[in-house]
């Protein structure tokens, strides 16, 4: 008996959906237009670099388009922290390419680079999305991080070793810093000309270093002067000391 049973409410409840799939249902008959899309809203790409006080030849990179009606004209915005808004312009089609150096970044703003802090922001807001039904403000703001005065060791270096292990003349050359991880750097020639001088052989790549920013007399580290930044390292070794200067 219950053999019979089973496949008979089966087909029951398949003739059901069957029946129900058939069946067009108005959810809204007294709203026909209540599943229109309305409004629009701003879509930005993420932020590409951080801004860097040490670093103001990186252009921050963002593309803009929009998402739901279609979209008349919007205006970006730009403010360091919640300062005043200073617009950027206003755009009547998508994509949009914006592109900021820092120095560009805070133009208009009343700020200088001396006035960043470490870990102020750089925001662009997305207003006055105009469509058909209406204007709109997107919610989502663009918010780039501002880095003070970080040290930047990888480049290319010029050197004066004096006092090393085999003779005390000056030797000078230069040398190649890369990051392999953070903070920690390789040198293509660790040993600053001394093992090329001392046993006729090439530049010793191997090892790693620590870099510590120069700070000389009447400049600090987030000094950005020609002078201040005219030796920006000092590498510190066991029974020596090399100074550099960026090529």
């Amino acid at each position: 008996m219950k053999k019979i049973l089973f496949p008979i409410l089966l087909l029951g409840l398949s003739g059901f959906f069957f029946q129900s799939c058939e069946d067009e249902m108005d959810l809204a008959p007294d709203e026909p237009n209540l599943y229109e899309t309305r409004g629009a809203t701003v879509s930005a790409t993420a932020p590409n670099i951080d801004f860097n006080t040490s670093i103001l030849d990186e252009s921050l990179e963002v593309m803009l388009t929009t998402i739901g009606e279609s979209v008349s004209s919007f205006q970006v915005f730009k403010r360091i922290n919640n300062g005043d808004k200073v617009e950027v312009g206003t755009y009547t089609s998508t994509p949009v390419e914006l592109s900021f150096t820092l120095e560009e970044a805070i133009e208009g703003t009343g700020l200088t680079l001396e006035d960043l802090e470490d870990g102020d922001e750089f925001i662009l807001s997305y207003e006055n999305v105009e469509t058909a039904s209406g204007s709109y403000n997107t919610a989502t703001e663009t918010k780039v991080s501002i880095i003070k005065c970080p040290i930047r060791v990888p480049g290319t270096y010029n050197f004066v070793s004096t006092d090393y292990f085999c003779g005390d003349t000056p030797l000078e050359g230069s040398v190649t810093i890369s990051e392999v991880g953070p903070g920690v750097y390789v040198f293509d020639d660790f040993a600053f000309g001394t093992y090329q001088e001392c046993y006729g052989g090439p530049a010793a790549g191997w090892g790693t270093l620590e870099v510590t920013r120069f700070q000389g007399e009447g400049c600090n580290e987030c000094s950005l002067t020609e002078e201040c930044n005219s030796l920006l390292y000092q590498v510190r070794m066991d029974t020596e000391t090399v100074g550099l200067t960026p090529l």
